[in-house]
This record gives structure tokens, sequence and C-alpha cells, in this order.
């Protein structure tokens, strides 16, 4: 009989990955340490953090974000009428978000290490903390670049033709996304006028060879140098 493939540890995985980050960055607190062949955070008496608290250390140390940490200090007050630490809090709507997890896998993550925590208080800590966690990552996010690069894409909603604008910045990052029903000049006004409101005038903005873009680019920033290229 064939073997059968082995189950994905979700769990393992992200603390696999928690902790390689950890072990190459450099905080206050850290050591080299190694307990049973991989590397754990310590107490002062050489014990290994357990539960709570050996979330909470990992979460310090690599934050929630993708690609962008948080300016969060190591040890933070509870928030009132909490049970849980900030650092849990914060670290149950980070894994929730940065691995597609269910609140039933996240429940399942905290139970392995000590942390008994429901699925519905995962859920009400994702609704509730989320969109303030999201606030946070897009403060402490670098300035977007001035030269823009925008396109569309045909998507199908329903047996409905529709086109999803999408605007993205020398850096990679996405600007803003519209999904709209129409491919030409209004349509482009449109989500034109909303970046520049968001992030204010490009130097450079660089699109497909639509000429739907030619006019509401040239009244809405006439300073802009436009580069059409062959999609």
């Amino acid at each position: 009989m064939p073997k059968s493939k082995p189950r994905f540890d979700a769990a393992a995985s992200i603390t696999d990955e928690l902790i390689a980050i950890i072990d190459r960055g450099v905080l206050p607190w850290r050591k080299p340490w190694t307990v049973g062949g991989s590397s754990v955070p310590l107490r002062q008496n050489g014990e290994p953090y357990q539960g709570i608290n050996g979330i909470a250390k990992l979460f310090a140390a690599y934050g929630f974000a993708t690609g962008f940490r948080m300016k969060m200090p190591l040890s933070m007050p509870r928030l009132k009428g909490f049970r849980f630490p900030r650092e849990v809090i914060a670290y149950v709507v980070w894994a929730y978000h940065r691995f597609a997890l269910s609140t039933s896998d996240v429940e399942d993550l905290l139970a392995e290490r000590g942390v008994i925590v429901s699925r519905e208080t995962a859920r009400l800590w994702v609704n509730r903390f989320g969109a303030h966690f999201a606030g946070c990552i897009r403060r402490d996010r670098p300035a977007p670049s001035d030269k823009w690069h925008l396109d569309e894409v045909f998507n199908p909603i329903r047996g409905r033709k529709h086109w999803l604008w999408r605007a993205v910045d020398t850096n990679g990052d996405t600007l803003d996304i519209l999904v709209q029903t129409r491919r030409n000049a209004r349509a482009a006004r449109r989500f034109l006028a909303r970046l520049i409101a968001r992030f204010g005038q490009p130097r450079v903005v660089i699109t497909d060879k639509l000429r739907s873009y030619f006019a509401p680019l040239r009244k809405l920033t006439p300073d802009a140098d436009h580069r059409a290229h062959k999609a």
C-alpha cells in the first residue's frame, strides 16, 4: 500500500517559523539557548517559558504583520476587562489573518501551548481588534512610492462582466483595488480620483495602452509623467 502523506501540522509550522525569526533577531532578553534540540525562550533561572508567557515572548519578538512589524514594547499592561495579556490577543489576531486559519485552528494552536481560548473568544477578538491592528500597521508602514503602475483585469461575477482596477507602487505594495462594471474613461477617472485623494499626486504613472486613461490623467495629474506600455 502506498504511504499516506503526513498530516500538515499548522501549529508546528507556525512555531518553527516564529522560532527561526527569533533566532535571527537581537533582543535584550535573547541569548543562545537549546532545549531538547530546538530553540525556545528561557527564563532567568534557565527554565523554558510555558503557556501564555511563552507565546507573549514569541509574539514580542516577531509582531503579527506581514512584511511590517508594529512598534510594540516587549511587555504591556493588561487590557481592562480582559483576562489575557495584550500579547496573546494580538497573537490570536495575527495568526488568524497571517496564515488564513480558522478560529478552531487558532484554538488548537493555543491549546497545544497550554493556553485555553475558545474559538468564539478568538472570533470576538478578531472582530474587535482586527481593524485597530490594521490601522497600526498602516501607520508604521513606509510612505508609498510616487511611481504607480495601473492595470485592470477581467473578472466575471455571477455571470456578469466586471473589471478589477488595481494600483501598485514601484515597491510592489498594492495601493488600492476597485471592482467596476465598466472599462472606460469614467471608470478610470473614478479610480484615479480615489488614489489621488488618498496618496496625493504621483510623479510617474505607468499603464497599458488603454486609451481610457489618457483624458483622466491629463485632467487629474497634469504634471505626472504618463508612460503607456503594451500589456
